[in-house]
């Protein structure tokens, strides 16, 4: 018989007291980099973000309503303040992707929180690098929020 810190060597697919995970320690997605502006310079906000908000917010439907918006919430509450200096803008993001981390190795089925979401945090977190990115990333973030509103299960 296995002591009890052996027994996830023999059961990789079990932690967090015994419930199960579809992705493997470790598995954390590969962040894509996102072009904001159509000019590169912040000028012109990119269209296709915004408009990728529908199909984001059909991807992650059956996350629940409570579960995304406390992450929204995060980012809403910083942009609240006033205008941030890059460091602290990629100290925020960073912390909000351990946060999605934290929260996907806990999850017990997909549907609550889906990878499309993980997807997006991680993409978003490698794409800010200053106050403007940030506060376009709000911006499609409340798009896909408001989105989810329509496509997403009530609680």
């Amino acid at each position: 018989m296995a002591r009890p810190n052996e027994r996830h060597l023999q059961n990789p697919g079990l932690r967090g007291g015994g419930r199960s995970s579809p992705r493997a320690a470790g598995a954390l997605p590969t962040p894509n980099h996102i072009e904001y502006f159509v000019d590169g310079d912040g000028g012109r906000p990119n269209p296709a973000l915004i408009a990728g908000s529908e199909e984001l917010a059909k991807q992650i439907s059956g996350m629940p309503p409570s579960q995304l918006r406390r992450f929204y919430g995060e980012v809403a509450s910083i942009a609240r303040q006033d205008e941030m200096s890059a460091e602290a803008i990629l100290t925020h993001m960073a912390l909000m992707k351990a946060k999605v981390a934290y929260t996907l190795g806990r999850r017990t089925k997909e549907d609550d929180f889906p990878d499309a979401f993980v997807q997006f945090v991680f993409d978003h977190a490698a794409s800010v690098q200053n106050w403007t990115g940030f506060q376009e990333f709000r911006r499609i973030f409340e798009a896909v929020v408001a989105f989810h509103r329509f496509y997403g299960k009530n609680e």
